[in-house]
């Protein structure tokens, strides 16, 4: 008999150091499980953070859009985010007041460039009766006059 309740008392040792073992394993799957979302978490992030600067989006206000969007339902394939042509559509729709427009206006036809040359010559402007007037062609022409042309 005793024979049996020594292995029986093994058997109950090792029952329970299985068990033991079967507890940390389970606590590093989950621990990885952890890590693992967090690493998708952090890559959509990035991508998404990528897709607002693409889009024009102010760089302050990243931050707080990423903060407010829900990434959880958006998915990675190849490190891209999937359908990034209608997420981008959706950004400039949503965040659009956060968007800056830069405007690039081209010359007045009626006031073409001088093209590096005088308006008037030196002469012309010397026989302007006007003072006033005498004195803004010397300003818009102060080279001719040696003077310092301010930026």
């Amino acid at each position: 008999m005793e024979e049996t309740e020594k292995k029986q008392e093994c058997a109950g040792v090792a029952a329970v150091e299985a068990e033991t073992e079967l507890h940390r394993l389970r606590e590093e799957l989950e621990e990885a499980k952890r890590a693992a979302r967090a690493d998708r978490a952090a890559l959509k992030g990035r991508l998404y953070r990528e897709l607002l600067r693409g889009a024009g989006v102010d760089e302050k206000r990243i931050g707080a859009i990423l903060r407010v969007t829900d990434l959880d339902g958006m998915t990675v394939r190849d490190g891209r985010l999937e359908e990034e042509e209608r997420l981008t559509a959706d950004i400039r729709r949503e965040w659009a007041d956060f968007i800056g427009v830069t405007k690039t206006r081209g010359a007045l036809v009626e006031t073409p460039p001088a093209a590096g040359r005088p308006a008037r010559t030196r002469a012309e402007i010397e026989a302007i009766r006007d003072g006033g007037e005498r004195r803004r062609a010397i300003a818009e022409n102060a080279a001719l006059f040696g003077l310092e042309v301010a930026d």
